[in-house]
């Protein structure tokens, strides 16, 4: 009957022998968008794309999905945090922009070496600083499209998101239909969202009525080099 929690048997029923419940037959997701069911174990980003972000001593490996890549103006303030560009009054309060390069990609569920554990893809941003981005475009000079391979990258710093990046063989989800179905719909459904995790953007007034302008003078926005430290990307 709709609304009401199904019983269903699985592990933790069979092993103390009582019943267990499922949320799913409330259908609380379709009621409501916040609200997401999974497994024990899921977790959820507030982002539809969160960053990667790479752990010193474990292989990361990652497939990109768009040939085009996304170039960000990005200010830093300890008051506000992220702020994109656009040119207009955060360029008044912040005297740095630093650039970092986007893509949407999957990162695959992996052991330390770098070896595929399973076919559920994890959609992220890829975020890279010029030295990083330097080593994806000459991997697409050299193997041919960006979309048509897995990329694993070996981070040697995590502090500062330091990484060599080689190609790992064709892109591995492009062959399988699962993850083809699940990736395809999903940049369908949340493709627009791609920026929401790298900062906003404000108006004139946004800004002025979180920094007191009288003491913005004092609290000028961090330099590109600094910003890439806090950043960590």
């Amino acid at each position: 009957m709709a609304n009401e929690l199904d019983v269903i048997s699985g592990n933790s029923a069979i092993a103390t022998g009582k019943p267990t419940f499922s949320l799913s037959s409330l259908n609380l997701a379709q009621n409501c968008p916040a609200v997401v069911v999974a497994p024990t174990g899921s977790k959820l980003s507030k982002y539809p794309f969160p960053k990667i972000k790479f752990e010193e001593g474990r292989r990361c490996r990652v497939a990109i999905l768009t040939e085009e890549v996304m170039m960000i103006k990005l200010h830093y303030h300890p008051e506000v945090g992220y702020i994109l560009c656009d040119g207009g009054a955060c360029c008044r309060y912040c005297d740095k922009v630093s650039i970092k390069y986007c893509y949407p990609c999957v990162m695959y569920e992996t052991d330390n070496s770098g070896r595929i554990l399973s076919n559920k893809p994890d959609m992220r941003l890829l975020v890279l600083g010029g030295e990083m981005y330097d080593q994806i475009s000459l991997l697409s000079e050299i193997g041919g499209s960006i979309t048509g391979m897995d990329l694993l990258f070996s981070c040697t710093s995590t502090q500062y998101q330091k990484c060599q990046v080689t190609q790992a063989g064709p892109a591995t989800w492009v062959s399988n239909e699962e993850m083809v179905r699940y990736i395809t719909e999903y940049m369908k459904s949340n493709g627009s969202k791609i920026i929401d995790a790298m900062g906003r953007t404000y108006t004139a007034e946004e800004l002025a009525a979180k920094l007191d302008p009288g003491t913005i003078t004092d609290q000028k926005c961090i330099s590109a080099d600094a910003l890439s430290d806090i950043y960590k990307v």
